[in-house]
């Protein structure tokens, strides 16, 4: 299935924790709503992603998940035990990530059919000329250059550095506004929903949902200047046919702290420690998906 980057796509949740409309930046609804499950609680959310067959032993074996998506950070992770709240934050990451790395590499995949024929129709030029712009080119870039930005990011980097912007999952800005990778705004900036930093001019990108988040984080690698070398080392692998692993892809993450060397090597880190990198292939499995999500506070 190819997923149309540029239009937006809305839908409701009256349910949810953020009870406004949820807008899908170019990312289509999870699933049908009565396929959506409440939960009240993060000991009762690791209780359900348990029943759905998320676990996470299962998932390192198979390299494979269910298609069963947690929409919101629960507010009260920090109550779980250590090894609860390290699991359940995972998890929840995890199939986020997964989703969001499939829809792009499906425009990935449909880009390299369309240049491997000699001419394209009318309505194919003008989608790959879409996909430029979603890219952040302003003419028309070669095939190379716009497949180096059109790619995915190892699942394994991606929940490393969500665990240490996001305190797994536990920090203002997690459970307010899904900000889990530490995006910053201006302290002026209009331009996205935000979270403001208690007494403090600080803000945040705030998202309606945590594929949102990771769509957004996955777009902010594929297109900033200062993550160009992660681009290329990328590409490089790609092209002598080796994997690409978090691991050697965070080396070119200094620019996106202010910790520089040492953000790096934190990141390497709890790519190791957490044993991350037997996560970087894993796929969704394709059949009826589930969306579970928080009901707001006065509901439950």
């Amino acid at each position: 299935m190819i997923v149309n980057l540029i239009k937006p796509l809305k839908f409701g949740l009256a349910s949810c924790l953020l009870v406004a409309p949820l807008s899908f930046a170019g990312i289509e609804v999870y699933g049908d709503v009565d396929k959506q499950v409440p939960f009240y609680s993060a000991s009762e959310l690791a209780q359900q992603l348990d029943q759905h067959g998320l676990k996470t032993e299962t998932v390192r074996h198979m390299r494979a998940v269910p298609p069963v998506f947690v929409g919101h950070i629960p507010s009260d992770l920090s109550t779980l035990t250590v090894e609860q709240k390290t699991d359940t934050f995972i998890r929840i990451i995890l199939t986020n990530m997964v989703q969001a790395n499939e829809r792009i590499q499906a425009d990935r995949d449909k880009l390299i059919a369309l240049h491997s024929d000699h001419h394209l129709q009318r309505h194919e030029s003008q989608w790959v000329e879409e996909l430029a712009q979603h890219y952040g080119f302003g003419g028309t870039p070669t095939k190379e250059e716009l497949l180096k930005r059109v790619d995915t990011i190892p699942v394994s980097l991606a929940l490393a550095q969500a665990i240490d912007e996001s305190a797994w999952g536990t920090s203002h800005f997690a459970v307010e506004g899904n900000a889990l990778f530490g995006e910053h705004l201006p302290p002026h900036s209009k331009s996205k929903k935000f979270i403001q930093a208690r007494g403090a001019d600080i803000k945040l990108a705030a998202f309606d949902t945590v594929l949102e988040t990771c769509m957004e984080y996955v777009h902010n690698l594929n297109t900033g200047a200062a993550y160009a070398d992660l681009r290329e080392m990328r590409h490089q692998a790609r092209q002598n046919n080796q994997h690409i692993s978090g691991h050697e892809l965070a080396t070119a993450l200094v620019s996106y702290s202010e910790r520089g060397n040492d953000y790096v090597e934190n990141l390497q880190s709890i790519i190791n420690h957490r044993n991350l990198g037997e996560l970087d292939n894993t796929r969704l499995i394709q059949e009826q998906q589930s969306v579970l999500h928080i009901k707001a506070d006065e509901e439950a």
